[in-house]
């Protein structure tokens, strides 16, 4: 009487089994931690992007040279102006909000920068992405 061979090469069907839910219990937290380093360097892009807008406006302000007299005559000023389309920097569109505060001592000169799509109807609710603040105070010699 011949004794029939077993082929033990292959896998069984449990062993496939096995091997999926192994690969999956690994796979799912791999995918989780990319997508969520993906959604951080969006975020340190548009914060690169903002920060380069705010020092480009505070830059501004230091080279038109104006009293503090003249900064508060211009008062808060949108750059580019609301009625125009905002900058288009890494495919979005941004806006810059130069606030001028008036208090006892030196002027304080706010630079906010707004993501396009952040910005409310209301202005005044909307969270800027970034914000710096300088003072300014005329120099008497």
């Amino acid at each position: 009487m011949k004794r029939l061979k077993i082929n033990k090469n292959g896998f069984t069907f449990i062993e496939l089994l096995m091997a999926l839910a192994l690969i999956s219990i690994v796979f799912i937290p791999v995918m989780n931690m990319l997508s969520v380093a993906l959604e951080q360097a969006r975020v340190l892009s548009d914060l690169s992007t903002a920060r380069t807008i705010a020092q480009e406006e505070m830059e501004k302000i230091k080279n038109l040279n104006f009293t503090v007299e003249q900064l508060i005559k211009q008062g808060d000023q949108w750059t580019p102006p609301l009625n125009q389309p905002g900058i288009k920097l890494n495919n979005s569109q941004w806006r810059a909000l130069r606030h001028i505060q008036e208090n006892k001592g030196p002027l304080k000169v706010w630079v906010k920068v707004y993501k396009e799509g952040d910005l409310n109807q209301d202005l005044r609710l909307a969270n800027p992405l970034i914000e710096f603040v300088t003072l300014c105070q005329d120099l008497n010699w």
